[in-house]
């Protein structure tokens, strides 16, 4: 059997597309790797950025029956880089008819901004769970303010930390 050029070139071109074919193959795949390997990557890095927490249980002084700020605020708020989605904030020590009221603030005085107002907390409804999320950016941090108060109110709660770059993300 012979063969002729024509079928021979045919043969040839058919042979040099499979080869091509499967390099172009080859690189999707690879490509593909690629890409799933870098979502992987950015998976476990948003894991380690985003933390659940413990807001720490907290006393707020009282001098005269009035709240003043603890000495340790600081751990009322996130650090440097860092954004709170508060889940639960508790306030414990309040008996009869006493009453506190919680503010976000930036600086660190006694007495709470009305526009910064979040919450009123009694003995009988001690804690509250923002359902719209009450995001804290440093160097926001929780402040109670109450008067007329014989027990030192101790504020705790939860909340998810995240770092600060991916915020974005995590609101998604």
């Amino acid at each position: 059997m012979t063969s002729s050029p024509a079928l021979d070139e045919l043969a040839a071109r058919a042979r040099g597309a499979q080869v091509q074919a499967g390099a172009s193959l080859e690189v999707l795949i690879g490509r593909l790797a690629a890409s799933m390997s870098r979502r992987e990557d950015r998976d476990r890095e948003l894991n380690r950025a985003v933390q659940p927490i413990a807001i720490p249980a907290v006393q707020f002084p009282l001098n005269a029956g009035v709240t003043t700020v603890p000495t340790q605020a600081s751990l009322l708020g996130p650090e440097d880089g860092q954004v709170w989605d508060v889940r639960r904030v508790t306030v414990q020590g309040l008996t009869g008819v006493q009453v506190v009221t919680l503010y976000k603030e930036v600086n660190s005085g006694a007495v709470g901004n009305p526009q910064n107002l979040l919450q009123v907390f009694t003995a009988t409804a001690p804690t509250w769970s923002p359902s719209g999320g009450l995001i804290l950016r440093s160097p926001d941090a929780l402040l109670l303010v109450g008067s007329a108060l014989t027990v030192a109110p101790v504020l705790s709660g939860e909340a998810v930390a995240v770092e600060a770059r991916w915020l974005s993300r995590y609101l998604l």
